[in-house]
């Protein structure tokens, strides 16, 4: 961020003004007792706020783990492999400074986590940061032998197990050509993390392509879904994200106590829950090689596709919505509206960064309405289901 920063041609007054300013005001608005006002732990959870900050440890050292060995702890760009570290040179000091790096993005975002905690339990403040902070320092190291693990089957010689040092490891580990770079780069300047989405995607297709196929007897609606199904076992960590996304749901019922919007967290929930195994959905519903290979009807493939889906988000809804103090109405209408949100938010066409801009008198600003009205679909849904829920 900070050598962003530095490229917008921002000085070190500049950069020091913004984060003063701006951590000045994070202070302001996230004081405990304004925090207070809006969330707090439950009568449970108040009552062992110890067993809370050590929850808060244990998943910031799961999450960064999860997180760098997908991404690898130690990672440079394909080009950076290309143009800097191809010479005879040592490359031991580039990549300990990245691991370096990395590893203290992971130190500061565990802090973050623990000061986000420290609100909810003020007396514990100085133990949920620090211990968070220190919680994703295992999760790193675990990250990094498991690379260095995986590595041995690329390297020809393997590395004395003594030997810790990045510059060992395999350029196939350390920059592997999975777009999973480029991806990041377009997902922080487009603000879209679709982009990430489509380098999974892809990078799985690459690894697992095969010629032909089996038939599937039966129906042209079973067949249709069960290869829906078939697609959805073949990606597990959609079904990961959507137990994640019940179980932040039902977690945030059981230690959290919200004084306001309390519909809007559950709701999103379920919706995050539906979102992760709805991919793949606007390819199969507008595949025009699908319709004229079956001769069925655009209606009758998009009611097949839309499945798995819609069960998707009315099971999770089944399991979130009851631990919330929400009416049977009001329950059953978020349900619904949610899957509906789902659809069309799976349906979102191709988002269209080239599209046509238009100005706005009144302020002067560029506006591309196209690619706008793409990235709320879905959203504009579950705001209505909101407001249709509230009155009930």
């Amino acid at each position: 961020m900070i050598a962003a920063l530095r490229r917008a041609d921002l000085g070190p007054v500049e950069i020091g003004l913004l984060v003063f300013v701006g951590g000045g005001l994070l202070v302001q608005v996230l004081r405990p007792s304004r925090v207070a006002q809006v969330v707090a732990l439950s009568s449970g959870a108040a009552a062992h706020p110890g067993l809370v900050v050590s929850g808060v440890v244990v998943g910031v050292a799961a999450s960064v783990f999860a997180i760098s060995s997908r991404w690898g702890p130690v990672r440079v760009d394909p080009a950076d492999l290309r143009w800097r570290l191809a010479g005879p040179a040592d490359r031991s000091t580039v990549l300990r400074r990245r691991a370096v790096t990395v590893l203290g993005v992971a130190l500061a975002a565990g802090a973050a986590v623990g000061g986000l905690t420290a609100t909810l339990v003020p007396e514990l403040a100085v133990v949920a940061v620090g211990g968070a902070a220190a919680g994703a320092a295992p999760g790193y190291v675990l990250a990094y032998l498991r690379q260095r693990r995986r590595d041995r089957r690329h390297g020809t010689t393997p590395p004395r197990a003594s030997s810790l040092s990045p510059g060992n490891l395999h350029r196939k580990t350390f920059a592997p050509r999975d777009g999973y770079s480029g991806a990041l780069g377009l997902a922080l300047t487009m603000l879209d993390v679709s982009w990430l989405e489509e380098a999974r995607v892809t990078r799985w297709q690459r690894a697992r392509v095969r010629a032909g196929g089996r038939s599937l007897p039966g129906g042209a609606a079973s067949a249709l879904m069960r290869v829906d199904l078939r697609r959805l076992l073949r990606h597990p960590d959609a079904l990961v994200r959507w137990s994640v996304s019940v179980a932040a749901g039902v977690g945030a019922a059981v230690l959290l106590d919200f004084r306001h919007a309390e519909t809007v967290v559950a709701v999103l929930a379920v919706y995050c829950a539906g979102c992760s195994v709805s991919g793949g959905l606007r390819v199969s519903v507008r595949s025009a090689a699908l319709r004229r290979a079956t001769g069925l009807s655009d209606r009758f493939v998009y009611g097949c596709h839309a499945l798995i889906p819609v069960l998707g988000t009315l099971a999770a809804a089944a399991v979130v919505l009851p631990w919330w103090s929400l009416s049977p109405v009001a329950a059953v209408i978020l349900a619904a509206g949610t899957a509906v949100a789902v659809l069309r938010r799976g349906l979102r066409p191709e988002l269209r960064y080239d599209g046509p801009v238009t100005a706005d008198p009144m302020t002067g600003s560029a506006v591309n309405l196209q690619l706008f009205f793409a990235q709320i679909r879905g959203l504009g849904a579950l705001a209505v289901t909101l407001l249709v829920a509230g009155a009930f």
